[in-house]
């Protein structure tokens, strides 16, 4: 047996060992295409410095890659059309002689009640927990797709892996005779599915804020609510702890609260706090039909823990992000106020929307700087010079001036973001 040790961003390399056993002790490593690799991505949308350690299946290598950078390099650099075929690249890795999402479920209620009906060990499960996990990596990142670039074909894709994964958590858990005990322990994790679940009913709403829709999501943000959220979510934007140190607050109702969340066995409690919050913020601004104003309590206290997190250092598990939330919500802002400047509005009124979706669009673009997310810069620049120029259209129209004479740091982001759209190419392949 041999063991290979390396840390930071050197290429992996296994020592010598035994053909059927090799034991990797690795710092995982960032896997983002070079100059060469960007101005290829859409002919080349899997580059070779990905491919390699991926495709060396049971390796160190292949262990210590960050197996989603290759969906986050998309959504920086690439587009829907490069970022469809890297998903079906990750699909086919991920599915070999796994069942497909449809005959999952049957053959996993087989296995269950032979479990059970012969008093079997519930571990037996666990290479159909493994295939569940396979479902939740790809559900996650067609759905990162799916939201980024706002398609129905990605979201339908990845709710096809994600009805699988709920359904099958729900059977697993219900097998669990005692989820505090570690002989039945799944590690099942079903705040993930839990999060993916949010987000694709207020996705659904995003695209079509029909009322069946808004009705589902909903009904699905109920059911994932808890009563203690909002008094812990205070808590945390005032003073920034862990939830359960909380306990330790200095307030009554506070420490109650924390000690109910904490007491009852609330695994990953951060992380179904947070992406509630989110997703009740992200519901709040896409229902237009019942828009109270972009920013209701909903979209502050969401803010508000975010910037806690990121301010305390207080990360949540696996995918979920901040930075990655925060530019959802400020973008998710901007949208619901350009809607708001789409209504009727009298002559010479007032351009308050206007103002507030340039405001979210700067706000969304310094989480997506040029020289590291290109692809996001250019949608969101295209989309903040759009409003700038409707904006500068109806103040004419109205015979109240010009934005560009009266307001030139206007005019000077405008100038800033036509000339680094103008040279965005050379800026992703580090040319200039």
């Amino acid at each position: 047996m041999a063991v290979a040790i390396w840390g930071g961003s050197a290429a992996a390399q296994p020592l010598e060992a035994e053909p059927d056993e090799v034991i990797c002790v690795s710092i995982a490593a960032r896997c983002y295409g070079g100059g060469d690799d960007v101005r290829a991505i859409e002919q080349v949308p899997v580059p070779q410095s990905f491919r390699r350690p991926f495709e060396a299946v049971g390796t160190c290598a292949r262990m210590q890659l960050i197996e989603a950078d290759l969906i986050t390099w998309h959504l920086r650099f690439g587009s829907e059309h490069s970022v469809v075929p890297a998903l079906e690249y990750l699909a086919r890795d991920y599915l070999r002689d796994r069942p497909s999402p449809e005959r999952y479920l049957g053959l996993l209620k087989r296995a269950a009640r032979d479990v059970e009906g012969q008093n079997r060990p519930i571990q037996l499960l666990e290479s159909f927990v493994e295939t569940r996990e396979n479902y939740v990596f790809l559900g996650t990142q067609h759905l990162r797709a799916a939201e980024e670039f706002k398609s129905r074909d990605l979201l339908e894709i990845a709710e096809r892996y994600l009805g699988a994964a709920i359904a099958a958590g729900e059977l697993l858990t219900s097998l669990e005779t005692d989820p505090g005990e570690r002989d039945h322990d799944l590690d099942l994790d079903t705040f993930k599915t839990d999060d993916l679940e949010l987000r694709s009913a207020v996705l659904h709403v995003q695209l079509a804020a029909s009322p069946p829709a808004v009705a589902k999501a909903e009904a699905i943000l109920r059911s994932k609510e808890r009563p203690f959220y909002p008094l812990l979510a205070g808590a945390f934007i005032r003073d920034g702890d862990d939830f359960c140190d909380l306990r330790r607050a200095g307030s009554s109702e506070v420490e109650e609260a924390a000690r109910i969340a904490c007491d009852d066995h609330e695994a990953a409690l951060q992380e179904r706090m947070v992406s509630f919050f989110v997703s009740r913020a992200m519901l709040d601004l896409a229902d237009v039909e019942d828009l109270p104003g972009p920013y209701g309590d909903s979209f502050a206290s969401a803010v508000g823990l975010l910037e806690a997190e990121r301010f305390h250092e207080s990360s949540r598990c696996c995918w979920l992000s901040s930075e990655e939330d925060l530019l959802r919500l400020h973008l998710a802002a901007a949208e619901a106020f350009r809607w708001s400047v789409s209504l009727p509005r009298r002559r010479g009124s007032g351009y308050s929307s206007f103002f507030d979706a340039l405001e979210e669009l700067e706000a969304a673009e310094r989480l997506a700087q040029p020289f590291d997310a290109p692809g996001r810069f250019r949608r969101i620049a295209q989309r903040w010079l759009q409003m700038f120029e409707q904006l500068e259209t109806a103040m004419q129209r109205d015979e109240r001036g010009s934005l560009r004479l009266e307001s030139p740091e206007f005019a000077r982001h405008a100038a800033y973001l036509t000339h680094t759209l103008a040279n965005l190419d050379a800026i992703a392949r580090g040319a200039e």
